[in-house]
C-alpha cells in the first residue's frame, strides 16, 4: 500500500527537497495514528453520532483559532465561494461525513479491514475528483490505485497467491 501512495503521489527524488524524509515519516505517522484510531473505535464500540461531535468538535476548537491567526490574510483575499466549498469539503464531507462512515465501518467491519480503510482516502478523492471535476487521472495514479487496491485484497485474503497459483496450474497455465 505505501508503494502505491508512493507511485500515485509521483515519487520523483530529484526533485524533493531536503526535509523529504521528515515529509515521508509524517505521513507514516498520521496513517499509523487513523489506523490505530479507527482500532480504538471498533474496540470501545464508541457510538457514531458521539464520536463524531467529539473529533469534529475538538477538530475545530484547535483548528479554527490556529487558521483565524496564521492565514487571516488569505482569507480576506479569497473568494467567498472557494472558502465555501473548502468549507463544504473540509468541513462536512471530509470532518463529518468520513468521521461517521469510518465510526460506523469500525463498529461493522473486522479490524483488520477497518483499519486499512483510511489508506483508501488518496483513491477515494481520485474518484471524486474524476467523476466530479473531469480530471483525468495519470498512468502514475493509475499504477498507484491499482497496487493499493490490489494490496488491500490480498490483506483481506482475497488475492490469495496460492490459491491463484493452484487455479492457474489446475486449467493448465503455468
Amino acid at each position: 500500500m505505501c508503494a502505491g501512495l508512493a507511485i500515485m503521489v509521483g515519487l520523483d527524488l530529484k526533485g524533493l527537497g531536503g526535509t523529504w524524509a521528515r515529509g515521508a515519516a509524517l505521513s507514516v505517522l498520521a496513517g499509523a495514528m487513523w489506523g490505530g484510531y479507527t482500532v480504538l473505535l471498533r474496540l470501545w464500540q464508541i457510538p457514531i453520532v458521539e464520536g463524531t461531535l467529539a473529533v469534529t468538535g475538538g477538530s475545530a476548537i484547535i483548528a479554527v483559532p490556529l487558521l483565524a491567526i496564521t492565514a487571516s490574510e488569505t482569507l480576506l483575499v479569497t473568494p467567498s465561494s472557494a472558502i465555501a466549498l473548502q468549507v463544504f469539503m473540509q468541513g462536512l464531507v471530509g470532518g463529518i461525513i468520513s468521521v461517521v462512515t469510518l465510526i460506523g465501518a469500525a463498529r461493522s467491519l473486522p479490524v483488520h479491514v477497518s483499519a486499512l480503510l483510511p489508506v483508501f482516502t488518496p483513491v477515494v478523492a481520485l474518484g471524486i475528483a474524476s467523476v466530479a471535476l473531469g480530471a483525468i487521472p495519470n498512468t502514475a495514479e493509475m499504477a498507484g490505485t491499482l497496487i493499493i487496491a490490489a494490496a488491500f485484497m490480498i490483506s483481506l485474503g482475497i488475492l490469495n497467491r496460492k490459491k491463484w497459483l493452484t487455479a492457474r496450474t489446475a486449467t493448465g497455465h503455468s
